[in-house]
């Protein structure tokens, strides 16, 4: 689960995880509620284990409907995106850490002056789903 808030950031960054009752239950079946702090921002997962057989056993993580957005996964997207189109490329301030709605508009918005006609368009919102 840290792993995973890890990779829906886009950048590294200090994590610590708890999860209710102390240990995720390996019983077939149950659920464990689990929470993930990303530089402070909380993502809470659940975790559930199904049994195959007598020697192995698998498990499902689910998000909780919460992402972490960071400022510099937002600036290197919206870089690695837009540079081959413009060199002038800008954003509204993102905090350095924040906590959206899964798959929601964040209200983010990026923009880059148009190299073609030089008007300068406003991208759509950045809207993150913490699938990166």
């Amino acid at each position: 689960m840290r792993k995973k808030t890890v990779a829906m950031a886009g950048t590294p960054g200090k994590t610590s995880a708890t999860c209710e009752g102390g240990k995720v239950s390996e019983e077939p079946g149950a659920t464990t509620r689990c929470t993930v702090t990303y530089e402070g921002q909380e993502v809470t997962w659940s975790i559930e284990f199904e049994k195959l057989t007598d020697d192995l056993n698998s498990y499902d993580i689910t998000n909780a409907g919460q992402a972490v957005l960071t400022a510099k996964s937002v600036h290197g997207h919206f870089l690695k995106e837009c540079n081959g189109v413009s060199k002038h490329l800008r954003c509204d301030k993102v905090p350095d850490v924040e906590g959206v709605a899964y798959d929601q508009d964040t209200g983010h918005h990026c923009q880059y002056a148009s190299t073609v006609d030089g008007e300068a368009p406003t991208k759509p919102s950045v809207t993150w789903s913490g699938r990166g």
